[in-house]
């Protein structure tokens, strides 16, 4: 029998539970020793203190700059490493490190001279510093990131995609789901999926909703996620909460409103709880106001589902893993989200079109398939 491989997977902080690189963390090393690579995660200690660990044959370095505070120290990993290291880069293309204040413009002075053209070596990278180029090989999650990666640095990345964030894990049917939730069977249920954010646009969303629910009395809305995350502080995302349920409070939505239950926060959830709420609904939104793209796990786990989804489009133009599989809206703009919305659940046709359109994008992406990608990709880069 092939002895495994070993591999080290180093994130920033590893917080399922808070973070979205972290659950994609656990679900890939979850799914690795399937396909002959034992892998063990490392929470960045800092490059003073940290060395690869006894016995591995490769690094995996997770890179999304606010998972390491914004430090520049994990783009010196290489200096440290002795091993061949590859990089996933989970965010990409709008971030620069620099040793000066940050509050000092870039564009245009000798220090962004400077940095475009060691870019140009290929020794050096705005955003990852000796990371991304002393790489072996460099993952993305979609063709955006792949598309900057070869601009920037002139080499190729390779596309691995993500899985969904939580799998079918209620195992009963839409009745069922409902009757547990205490739901009304034919009451439309709205769900939004994810880390509750400024950049998720609830606050449009809710607004939508309330004016939905004029002609809808029992339209309702279940917001199922967490909002502290690794992303801000514990009091800031607990007073952003505050501020949308009184929001939700002026337009009636809740406490003694319309109905008491028309919007549900629900927190964050296990597996089997999230998956029973996206189970009982009619509707996934999903109001980015940045936008979709196929690199979102909220997303993959609507679609995972079998749900139409409504989503805002990207301001540079609609991701085509995405085009065709989801209800577009603008950003920021409640009355296209409201007309939009209303479309879908008021024609049957289009929800099961959009829902047929999502689960057949979900090919190729199961954690299996995920996992096997990677494994062949470590293998590639061990020769």
């Amino acid at each position: 029998m092939p002895v495994p491989l070993r591999v080290e997977v180093v994130v920033g902080r590893y917080r399922p539970d808070r973070d979205g690189v972290s659950g994609y963390v656990e679900r890939l090393v979850a799914a690795l020793p399937d396909v002959g690579v034992r892998a063990s995660v490392t929470e960045w200690p800092g490059i003073r203190t940290w060395r690869p660990q006894p016995g591995a044959d490769l690094v995996h370095v997770q890179f999304a700059p606010s998972a390491y505070r914004y430090s520049g120290d994990i783009g010196l990993l290489p200096i440290r490493s002795g091993l061949p290291v590859v990089t996933t880069l989970h965010e990409y293309g709008w971030w620069n490190w620099s040793p000066v204040p940050g509050w000092l413009p870039l564009v245009g002075t000798p220090v962004a001279a400077l940095s475009r053209g060691a870019e140009r070596t290929g020794r050096w990278d705005r955003e990852t510093l000796l990371l991304a180029p002393a790489s072996r090989a460099l993952v993305v999650t979609g063709t955006g990131h792949a598309d900057v990666v070869r601009e920037r640095l002139r080499r190729n990345a390779d596309v691995v995609p993500i899985g969904a964030n939580v799998g079918r894990a209620y195992s009963r049917d839409r009745r069922s789901a409902r009757a547990e939730l205490q739901l009304a069977e034919d009451a439309p249920l709205l769900v939004f999926f994810g880390f509750v954010h400024p950049v998720k646009g609830l606050r449009y969303l809710l607004e939508a909703v309330a004016e939905l629910r004029r002609t809808r009395p029992g339209l309702t809305l279940a917001v199922v996620g967490g909002w502290r995350s690794l992303a801000w502080p514990d009091d800031e995302a607990d007073a952003f909460v505050a501020e949308l349920r009184e929001h939700g409070r002026a337009l009636g939505l809740m406490d003694g409103g319309l109905d008491d239950d028309a919007v549900r926060f629900c927190g964050f959830l296990d597996e089997q709880d999230a998956s029973r709420w996206l189970t009982a609904a009619d509707v996934a939104v999903l109001p980015f106001t940045a936008g979709i793209t196929a690199k979102s796990g909220s997303l993959l786990t609507c679609w995972t589902h079998g749900l139409p989804v409504v989503a805002t489009e990207p301001p540079d133009g609609p991701d085509p893993d995405v085009t065709g599989a989801i209800a577009a809206c603008r950003i920021r703009d409640t009355p296209t989200l409201r007309n939009a919305l209303a479309n879908v659940l008021d024609d049957r046709l289009e929800r099961e079109r959009l829902a047929y359109a999502g689960s057949s994008r979900m090919a190729g992406r199961s954690w299996p398939e995920v996992a096997h990608d990677q494994a062949e990709l470590y293998r590639r880069v061990l020769g």
